[in-house]
Formats: C-alpha cells, sequence, structure tokens
C-alpha cells in the first residue's frame, strides 16, 4: 500500500527485530544506527529498511564472527530537491556480483522469484515515489571482508526538515 509511517517507527521496529533474533537464535548481532534527527520525523513506507536489516541476518549470519549491521539515514540535497539517502550495510561476504546485477536491473524477472523482499520494496517505491525514488545494491570493503550496501533514496519534505533543523543528529547502537 501507498500508507507511510515515521522513519523513528522504522527504526524501532529494527532494533526490535535484531534483539528478537538475538534471544530466539543465540547468536550475537550487533547493529549499529546512526540518523539524522531531521530524518526521524520524515515519513517513509513501512517495513522498507528493515527487509534490508532481515536480509543480513537471514543470509549473512555465520557462526565464524559477529554480524554487524549499520543502519544510517541522512539528509541529501540535489539542486532543488531533497531526499533521506537510507543505507543498511552488513559485514558479511557481500553480494555474489550476478544477485548485484539482478536486484540493480529494474524489471528483471528473476529477482522477483528469488529476492521477495527486495523486490516488494522496489515495486512499492516505484509506486509511491514514480521514478523520484532511487536505490542501488553493491558491496564496500569492510576490512577483514566484503561487505553488501542497500541503498535507497527517498524525497521528503523540505518543509518538515525545516521544523527539526535545529536538533542534532543521533547516533545510538545496541548489541541485542
Amino acid at each position: 500500500g501507498t500508507k507511510l509511517i515515521l522513519m523513528d517507527e522504522e527504526l524501532q521496529q529494527i532494533v526490535n527485530y535484531v534483539k528478537i533474533h538475538n534471544i530466539l537464535y543465540r547468536y550475537d548481532c550487533k547493529c549499529h544506527i546512526c540518523v539524522d534527527e531531521r530524518v526521524k520525523q520524515a515519513m517513509i513506507p513501512p517495513l522498507i529498511m528493515i527487509v534490508f536489516v532481515e536480509n543480513c541476518v537471514k543470509h549473512v549470519y555465520s557462526p565464524d564472527y559477529v554480524l554487524k549491521i549499520e543502519v544510517k539515514a541522512a539528509v541529501l540535497r540535489s539542486g532543488a530537491d531533497t531526499f533521506a539517502d537510507l543505507t543498511v550495510t552488513d559485514n558479511g561476504g557481500g553480494f555474489p556480483e550476478d544477485v548485484i546485477a539482478e536486484i540493480n536491473e529494474p524489471d528483471s524477472p528473476l529477482y522477483a522469484q528469488n529476492h521477495v523482499g527486495i523486490n516488494n520494496v522496489k515495486k512499492r517505491l516505484q509506486l509511491i515515489y514514480g521514478d523520484r525514488a532511487l536505490y542501488a545494491f553493491f558491496n564496500r570493503d569492510m576490512g577483514e571482508r566484503m561487505g553488501s550496501v542497500s541503498e535507497i533514496l527517498i524525497p521528503i519534505d523540505l518543509a518538515m526538515l525545516h521544523a527539526a533543523e535545529d536538533e542534532p543528529d543521533g547516533e545510538e547502537a545496541f548489541n541485542g
């Protein structure tokens, strides 16, 4: 659907999700959240970032190392447009190259069958924002191993930003 929620609500769902998984499956997943306070008040599609956190837990977890997930949200201005830059990164092995090509392709029939969560996010972004929302999936060197990066840019209301302009950036970490 097209219902929107506060980014802050999505962040709380992410915190709860990681805590529940750490308790249920008895593994150590660290999640670091760094979000510009102005973005916390942005309205976003529900469950849009938690899909990527869930993918980190589902596809990356290994008893050989501590899974580290970073959730970031920042304000990005480009000309007259203002975006929320939403990113989820992990320290797993990264996306396989064929998967990167597949999930970055807007109308790939393969990813629709195999990457249902990502497909759902992309379709909802298209439905709500049309061509104004952008996404990218890629790998980044995380030191010991590659990590996957899922990034979304969605347009946000400039008036909302001005209302929260004086608030400092927020950063929190929790260890399940």
